[in-house]
């Protein structure tokens, strides 16, 4: 059977949000991932959009009114200088509020049509967002890391209002903290996210597993520094593939940050090009298996060289194009896999795969 498409969302607007010198989240990121998507072997089976007008209204769905302000106000203050700052990692320029709605809405715009259809999407956005909370920083981070607005949550937000089931998969080194505060209590939201432990933004453990009615539906797996392909490989398999089954999402939305990487500046995990390749193998096998009916991945992390092999591995993963990677699963510390074994069995009445 041939690959199916694998409908890319790109458009050179990114460049006006453009880094003041020096800061790692910068447009070359987006400009080396697209040039290398294009040269490999996936590049027949891209259909490129760019991004639609951006829907300000739809962005108070997901965050407050007055935070979407606060963004816009200080673009409007960077007119002037070129550049200014909403805290000391995240920096803005004059366009930098209509550059995150615009990827923002195109991701909200590409779940639903995806949706719709059964499709697989890829938006290849910045800056990221799923450290953008409602009202900015989340669950008391010391800053935005880098994000405007939530991207991903946005879908999720237009997915619960169309009944769909949503499974959000965050594979970014850093806790997708944003995302997770956004839909805290949210119990049709269940959230897989596989992090390092102990970096920014300081939240995630694995006894963090939302309010409410949503206990048991979030689920952190933090890992320690030096952690690498096997436990992703085990992420994977105990974890993923039983909620895919459990939960039955009829969509998937995925946080695609490649800085796990071993090359990324940024964090100590010890990733190759195979923990992504695997992470597209796993989840386009499950779409093509009928479960879920649509994938949409949104870009977030990745500032190291590895971030466009990253970046092509894990789409040849999605499209099923070459061998499955071999990666032999390593679980996690005890105390984590302890942790999340009671939280899989409290909510969901599975007993850990053994892997």
């Amino acid at each position: 059977m041939s690959a199916p498409a694998l409908h890319l969302v790109v458009d050179e607007i990114h460049r006006r949000h453009a880094d003041p010198g020096g800061h790692p989240e910068r447009p070359e990121r987006i400009a080396a991932v697209h040039h290398a998507l294009g040269a490999a072997a996936v590049a027949p089976y891209l259909r490129e959009h760019p991004t639609p007008a951006p829907d300000w209204a739809a962005l108070t769905t997901v965050h407050d009114p007055a935070y979407v302000e606060r963004v816009r106000a200080a673009c409007r203050r960077a007119t002037a200088s070129g550049w200014s700052g909403l805290d000391g990692d995240t920096y803005v320029t004059a366009e930098s509020d209509v550059v995150a709605a615009r990827f923002a809405t195109a991701t909200r715009e590409a779940t639903l049509q995806a949706a719709a259809v059964g499709e697989l999407w890829f938006v290849l956005g910045r800056p990221p967002g799923h450290h953008a909370g409602r009202a900015g920083a989340a669950f008391g981070a010391p800053s935005l890391g880098f994000c405007l607005f939530n991207h991903a949550a946005l879908a999720l937000q237009a997915l619960r209002a169309r009944g769909e089931r949503v499974l959000v998969i965050d594979f970014d080194v850093h806790h997708g903290n944003g995302t997770q505060e956004i839909f805290w209590e949210a119990a049709d939201v269940v959230h897989i996210d596989v992090h390092q432990a102990g970096i920014y933004p300081g939240t995630g453990d694995v006894t963090d597993d939302g309010g409410g009615p949503a206990r048991g539906t979030k689920l952190n797996i933090p890992l320690p520094a030096g952690a690498g392909d096997g436990e992703q490989a085990w992420v994977q398999q105990a974890v993923v593939a039983r909620l895919l089954e459990a939960w039955q999402p009829t969509v998937v939305v995925v946080s695609a940050g490649f800085d796990a990487h071993a090359a990324d500046p940024l964090a100590q995990l010890r990733c190759t090009e195979a923990a992504f390749a695997a992470w597209g193998r796993r989840l386009g096998d499950a779409w093509r298996a009928g479960t879920p009916k649509a994938i949409v991945s949104v870009l977030e992390g990745g500032y190291g060289p590895g971030l466009p092999r990253c970046a092509v591995a894990y789409a040849a993963g999605l499209l099923g194009l070459g061998e499955a990677p071999g990666v032999r699963p390593h679980a996690p510390p005890e105390p984590v896999r302890a942790a999340l074994a009671e939280r899989l069995r409290q909510r969901w009445g599975l007993s850990l795969a053994e892997v």
